[in-house]
């Protein structure tokens, strides 16, 4: 008998209608007749637990790794001014540039605005941009940019305002100035 044959002669030969006269060689047919399984042995069930419990803790710890504490955020609300007067001909917009979080926002009437969804707390630089136009059929509008503000407020990088954004409620007055 040969180590490949995992069965043991006697279960090939029990239920079998095919028996060969030399009980120490299988006959070839036996083995794809044959329908019976190995027993399951302490060995076998110890490695298949094994195993189960290796790729429980494997995906539990992996899940456990997305799980953090959210981030503390806050609301921001405020107004915004052009040398001491309301001023709503433009967005509002607040730009982490550490993490590259953003968040904005069309000003209203009377120079207010509030920021639609809570951002994570940070410093953010403060610029203006482009109101949002809706979209009509035909040719798109070019955009506007009122040039009686100055121009470093039109841009996140050249801007000097910034907001500080605590968790909580957080109001914010920018101050925009002519030169």
């Amino acid at each position: 008998m040969t180590p490949a044959h995992v069965l043991s002669q006697r279960n090939l030969t029990r239920d079998l209608p095919i028996r060969s006269p030399d009980r120490d060689r299988h006959h070839p047919i036996q083995l794809f007749q044959n329908k019976a399984t190995p027993p399951v042995t302490q060995k076998t069930y110890t490695s298949k637990r094994s195993a189960f419990l290796f790729s429980a803790i494997a995906c539990l710890s992996t899940l456990s790794l997305g799980c953090s504490d959210a981030p503390s955020v806050g609301t921001v609300e405020g107004t915004v001014s052009l040398n001491g007067k309301p001023y709503d001909d433009a967005a509002v917009m607040f730009l982490d540039s550490t993490t590259g979080q953003a968040a904005g926002t069309d000003i209203g009437d009377g120079g207010q605005f509030a920021l639609k969804d809570p951002i994570p707390t940070g410093t953010y630089n403060v610029y203006l941009a482009p109101r949002t136009v809706p979209m009509e059929e035909g040719s798109p509008e070019a955009v506007k940019i009122d040039e009686s503000v100055p121009e470093k407020y039109w841009n996140e990088t050249t801007t000097d305002i910034q907001a500080v954004v605590s968790e909580g409620e957080n109001s914010v007055t920018i101050e925009l100035m002519k030169s």
